[in-house]
């Protein structure tokens, strides 16, 4: 009966980003680590170049001690000066890992922010809703949020650790010159060649099992939530869903799962070899030296210096591939963050926006056409009406007719696909969204809930005046009858609502509280009228969890507060809707009758049969007409 959905496909290397972009993409993520903490920048630097230095600074010293040892020159003075230097050397080796990963946890934190914001700005700078619903932009922009914002700081480690791998490899490899140029340069290659070529072969397979992984560990994600969800808990145990999601949450958990493995037998094949080699290499050069000390053509400190300075290019060597590796690869799930923030806005502002008046006029719909992707049907089709300042305009018609599309391209959401919309006269195209928006208010038939305080959820209905006081949003909960049940809370409008957030701390006493649909649906619409003076106020299906009672109270609170801007009541239910009203009747996206009330009511048309179908279900109820 049931489908499971198909399994996701891997992400690949090809076409993230090519290697010319590789330049700028580097410039912007160093410039983002720069921008975040300065200072420790420089200082993750100059320990850096300490942390590749310090090994020939322990060697070398280790070399003339053996050496002065085994001629049996017992000068206490250079002896104490040489086990001082490894001593000292010992020491910073062993504090400076500490100081250098408490500086990097520092400045990623600072570095994620950083990325983070822009992200947020970005998102936030797109006018419309487009990119939101669009599948393929909704996964970049969740794939930047999950990797996108570590990879400018996991890129600069990694660029450090290539630089403090590059010191150590140039310092062992002149200490080394000592016994000429061959014997170095065949360790060197011996050493890094092998790591270059399993590591650069890893390249491709390493990024596409991140991303993938990546993926089905988000998708894992949305399906443990519903079985957490409180909203979804209801529905999975009465229809009993919890397995079926268990199954799709266990196919990606195997997905995830099954790319990792794959992944760890490709490394665990190649770095074997790798090691095998080093193996080789390192025996070789004991075997060269110790015939080379036989023959007292090398001396005891010499040995001891060419085995430090094998294992150390072996092992920095093998640091210096992987750590490139590592940073290209931040670097080019970088690219997932740099996509999703020089997207311009789908919906485009004009290069000098209009800011617009306060409406005195109207807004006119001048044969609008619109659907929301090019190969679905239309939703408008060639739509033309007035909603008159300072008066109420009712949108009426079935569900699906196109009602809440008319909301949503007033609030400049989307733009018409053909014709247009004027605001005194000004097309919304040329006008500034934000000069639109701060004029207008709406509820909408799914309001938001916050899971934060009482006093938030409905303060985010205005925002900035919000934050000088309590009074405002105090007056929009008394227009919508929530006074009682926000004071029967814990802490009344500071009360933390929902169940994402629990106390900050054990000992933190704040009160969190769970509210009905209804109650959320109250807040919901106090939000929308918490702003004292919008110039147009948008009600779609108001009343969609309240209680007759509430209803016509609410509606009659809302049309007070409503008398000095223009209100738009979008609804399928007839009995809020008032004799003065100029009426709209949209059927399949058209307007088909347009009027008021006792015009419509009377004439033949859809507007009517819909009054008489809801009018006659109440008259069969109050003449017994229903059944027991």
């Amino acid at each position: 009966m049931f489908r499971l959905p198909r399994k996701a496909e891997p992400f690949t290397l090809a076409g993230l980003a090519s290697w010319s972009a590789v330049g700028g993409l580097w410039r912007r993520a160093l410039g983002a680590v720069w921008r975040a903490d300065k200072r420790a920048v420089v200082i993750r630097l100059l320990m850096t170049i300490t942390a590749g230095l310090l090994p020939i600074a322990a060697a070398w010293p280790l070399k003339q001690l053996v050496d002065l040892l085994a001629a049996g020159a017992f000068d206490q003075g250079r002896i104490a000066y040489l086990t001082g230097a490894i001593a000292l050397a010992g020491i910073i080796s062993g504090l400076l890992p500490r100081l250098v990963e408490y500086t990097k946890a520092e400045l990623g934190r600072q570095a994620r922010w950083i990325a983070a914001h822009d992200l947020w700005r970005a998102a936030d700078a797109q006018v419309g809703l487009a990119p939101f619903e669009n599948p393929d932009q909704q996964e970049r922009m969740q794939h930047a949020r999950g990797l996108g914002v570590d990879a400018p700081a996991r890129a600069f480690d990694g660029a450090l650790s290539f630089a403090q791998s590059a010191v150590i490899l140039a310092s062992f490899y002149v200490a080394l010159l000592s016994f000429g140029v061959v014997m170095p340069t065949l360790v060197l290659l011996a050493a890094a060649l092998p790591a270059v070529m399993s590591e650069s072969a890893m390249t491709g397979h390493r990024l596409g099992a991140t991303l993938t992984i990546s993926r089905a560990q988000r998708r894992e994600f949305f399906f443990a939530n519903l079985l957490l969800d409180p909203r979804a808990a209801r529905e999975t145990r009465l229809f009993g869903t919890g397995p079926f999601l268990r199954a799709l949450m266990g196919i990606e958990i195997a997905g995830a799962n099954r790319a990792a493995r794959t992944m760890d037998r490709r490394v665990l094949r190649r770095e074997t070899t790798v090691q095998a080699l080093g193996t080789l290499v390192s025996a070789a050069v004991i075997v060269w030296g110790v015939h080379r000390v036989i023959t007292d053509t090398m001396t005891l400190g010499d040995l001891t210096l060419a085995i430090a300075s094998v294992s150390a290019t072996q092992a920095s060597a093998g640091a210096l591939v992987a750590s490139a590796v590592l940073a290209h690869q931040k670097i080019l799930i970088f690219r997932s963050l740099t996509d999703v923030v020089d997207q311009p806005s789908e919906l485009p502002v004009a290069t000098e926006p209009v800011t617009l008046d306060r409406l005195t006029t109207n807004i006119t719909f001048h044969d609008v056409w619109f659907r929301y992707q090019d190969e679905l049907p239309w939703v408008l089709k060639g739509v033309s009406f007035t909603i008159q300042a300072g008066r109420t305009t009712a949108i009426v018609g079935l569900n699906g007719a196109g009602k809440s599309t008319v909301a949503s391209l007033i609030c400049r959401f989307y733009d018409p696909t053909r014709g247009r919309i004027t605001w005194n006269g000004v097309d919304l195209k040329d006008a500034d969204p934000g000069s639109l928006r701060s004029q207008v208010r709406a509820v909408f038939q799914d309001p938001t809930r916050y899971d934060l305080s009482v006093e938030t959820n409905i303060g985010m209905g205005d925002i900035d005046p919000y934050r000088n006081g309590r009074a405002d949003v105090v007056s929009a909960a008394h227009l919508v009858q929530a006074e009682k049940f926000i004071m029967d809370l814990p802490d009344g409008y500071a009360t933390l609502l929902g169940n994402l957030f629990g106390p900050r701390e054990e000992s933190d006493l704040e009160a969190v509280a769970q509210l009905s649909g209804g109650q959320w649906q109250r807040l919901g619409i106090a939000r929308g009228l918490v702003h004292p003076s919008p110039s147009l106020l948008m009600l779609d299906e108001l009343s969609a969890s309240l209680d007759p009672i509430a209803e016509a109270a609410i509606h009659s609170a809302v049309r007070r507060r409503a008398q000095n801007c223009a209100l738009v009541i979008i609804t399928h239910r007839l009995g809020m809707i008032n004799d003065d009203d100029y009426i709209l009747v949209l059927d399949n996206g058209q307007i088909t009758q347009r009027g008021r009330h006792r015009e419509l009511v009377t004439s033949d048309g859809g507007y009517s049969e819909m009054f008489h179908l809801q009018a006659d279900g109440y008259r069969d109820r109050i003449g017994g007409g229903t059944q027991a």
